[in-house]
């Protein structure tokens, strides 16, 4: 005699976030970055993937930071790192199955 009513569920068509600026400063052992998100939608985080060879494909080897959806910029410090140029590629991501971003075009950062 309690039993809900029936419920449809609606699936609301989501946007993925679209990415700007990304910013890169070297220092000792680390870099640190900044990425503009330039449309927020439904931002929730961002995948900051690097590798010391230019020209490199993102994947879940050379996955380096997983940053957490904050106030544009989204910023991080990757640490404990050798000296060398390191190749910084990001993609945001959402709460879509399919919902990342393509990877940004490579920036480059020199780690003393």
């Amino acid at each position: 005699q309690f039993q809900d009513p029936a419920r449809t569920l609606s699936v609301v068509a989501l946007t993925n976030p679209v990415l700007g600026a990304l910013t890169l400063t070297g220092g000792v052992g680390q870099y640190s970055l900044s990425q503009v998100i330039t449309t927020v939608n439904d931002y929730f985080g961002l995948l900051i993937c690097h590798s010391l060879t230019t020209g490199f494909t993102p994947g879940k080897t050379n996955v380096q930071y997983v940053a957490i959806a904050s106030a544009s910029p989204t910023t991080a410090i990757i640490t404990g790192l050798d000296a060398g140029t390191y190749f910084v590629r990001t993609a945001a991501f959402d709460g879509q199955p399919d919902g990342f971003t393509a990877f940004i075009a490579e920036g480059s950062v020199a780690v003393t």
